[in-house]
């Protein structure tokens, strides 16, 4: 059972009381400690030993704007005075029904969760969908107008994007909840990954008249060992809430380096929040104020998907804010630093390999090196064009982007090969998503590289990916771990 589940508050006189209520790893306070020590800002079950007045009314002020937990009482009597409190002798904490009475609680209240960010998200949903909905059936009326058209796609495009967001968070939040999240750890490039995730808000940040401010701490270290998309997910996360939150002025990112670790600011003019809602605002479902939730949308998953990240990396996340002038959202992760010697670009030759692509935007740079290398290079313009000569011949490589038609594509276009002649395929996107990689695997897609890249990396990827038998995906940071790349930029 998670920490945030169960909060005990009152004295546990007897040991055998006080072993009982340890075995559930819960958190226990003095009255006195409550709520000056109270980190966690949320459960779902609270348990009231021999409360007094002045400890009821703080609790009930301390959850008086969100939803409060399952209150349990435990006295000499097993009585109280409110009616929505369930009640019980205090030598009932001993018994095994206790234990199942929490259990059934614990899981009732995560059920009634889950309704309510399933209500949030089917209301969510609807907006995105209805333009989709609409965007298709102008299509139908002005198709035969290009600009027009293009608008309408555009339209359906953004909007899908928006969904997948959505179903992403719900995905992201019930493995973490249900602790079945690893962490995918790798050697990467801190400063890369910072610098991406900086000139993506820079984009959002302009649109919005923002002026958007980095500073790369000179102790930062260059290479470590982590999990980069999970670093990447915490920071898009909180980066993207201070743009949407934030009408003018300023976003700024900054790194705080520290022995076995990287910590990270994200700052902004927006407009803040109120003392009481700063906890609460890591709370599942939750924002601090439920006008907020309706004016700018969203499940209240976010900040909640970054803490618990947070935590699994070994970190800690706080937010300090003032309304009206802006917050500053901190957390720090352990990172290994690890100080590699490059080794230089090994030759893996591609002489006599045939290598073949559709509509993919390096074609030319791939002519080029094909007529310098001795090896057969070609573009197809069309999937039947490609099909007619799969049945005779199967390249060594099938090159395929993912923004002309995605997976769905791809997977149409390697079912044009033999079953017992599939080519090594690597894929290009100028836009990564989280799941890629799980598709990616299911088609069985040997190599993933997602923008901004070097022709030269995608080469070395390609030779990798024929020179090697292997059933891992390689990536960017199969170049970098190799030494073979002398580009740093990693779009995780």
């Amino acid at each position: 059972m998670k920490e945030t589940d169960f909060l005990v508050i009152g004295s546990s006189k007897s040991e055998k009381e006080r072993d009982c209520i340890a075995q559930w790893n819960c958190v226990v306070l003095e009255p006195q400690e409550f709520p000056t020590h109270y980190k966690e800002g949320n459960c779902r079950v609270l348990l009231l030993i021999e409360p007094d007045n002045s400890l009821l009314a703080e609790v009930q002020a301390y959850w008086a704007d969100t939803t409060p937990p399952l209150t349990l009482i435990a006295n000499s009597e097993g009585k109280g005075n409110d009616e929505s409190v369930l009640c019980f002798r205090r030598d009932e904490l001993t018994k095994p029904t206790f234990r199942s009475l929490v259990k059934g609680l614990l899981r009732s209240k995560k059920e009634r969760d889950a309704h309510q960010v399933l209500a949030r998200v089917s209301h969510d949903m609807r907006s995105p969908i209805s333009v989709i909905k609409m965007a298709c059936q102008l299509t139908g009326v002005h198709g035969e107008n290009t600009k027009q058209r293009q608008r309408y796609l555009s339209m359906i495009e953004d909007s899908t994007v928006e969904i997948q967001s959505l179903i992403g968070d719900i995905l992201d939040f019930s493995k973490l909840d249900n602790d079945t999240v690893t962490l995918n750890e790798s050697t990467f490039n801190l400063h890369s990954v910072f610098n991406n995730v900086v000139e993506s808000t820079r984009l959002l940040a302009e649109q919005k008249g923002l002026t958007m401010r980095a500073n790369l701490h000179p102790a930062t270290p260059e290479i470590v060992r982590g999990d980069p998309g999970r670093l990447k997910q915490i920071l898009t996360n909180l980066t993207n809430n201070a743009v949407k939150f934030t009408a003018t002025g300023f976003v700024e990112i900054n790194t705080v380096p520290y022995p076995g670790g990287c910590g990270f600011e994200v700052v902004d003019s927006g407009i803040g929040i109120p003392p009481g809602a700063q906890e609460k605002v890591f709370q599942a479902y939750q924002q601090a104020d439920e006008t907020i939730l309706n004016k700018f949308g969203g499940t209240g998953l976010g900040l909640s998907i970054c803490q618990m990240l947070v935590k699994k990396m070994g970190g800690e996340i706080s937010v300090w804010s003032t309304p009206g002038e802006g917050s500053c959202f901190s957390f720090s992760v352990k990172l290994a630093h690890v100080i590699e010697e490059q080794s230089p670009v090994q030759e893996i030759s591609l002489k006599g390999m045939k290598i073949w692509t559709i509509e993919h935007p390096t074609e030319e740079a791939w002519h080029r090196s094909a007529a310098e290398g001795g090896f057969e290079f070609e573009a197809f313009q069309k999937t039947y064009s490609l099909a007619r000569r799969a049945q005779g011949e199967t390249p060594d490589a099938f090159l395929f982007n993912l923004d002309n038609g995605g997976f769905i594509r791809l997977s149409r276009v390697l079912n044009q090969f033999p079953e017992d002649k599939q080519p090594k395929v690597v894929v290009t996107t100028s836009a990564g998503q989280r799941g890629d990689a799980a598709r990616c695997r299911e088609l069985g897609v040997n190599g993933y590289l997602s923008m901004p890249f070097e022709f030269s990396d995608l080469d070395i990827l390609v030779r990798l990916v024929i020179q090697e038998d292997s059933h891992d995906l390689m990536t960017r940071h199969t170049i970098k771990e190799r030494g073979l790349s002398k580009v740093q930029d990693i779009a995780c």
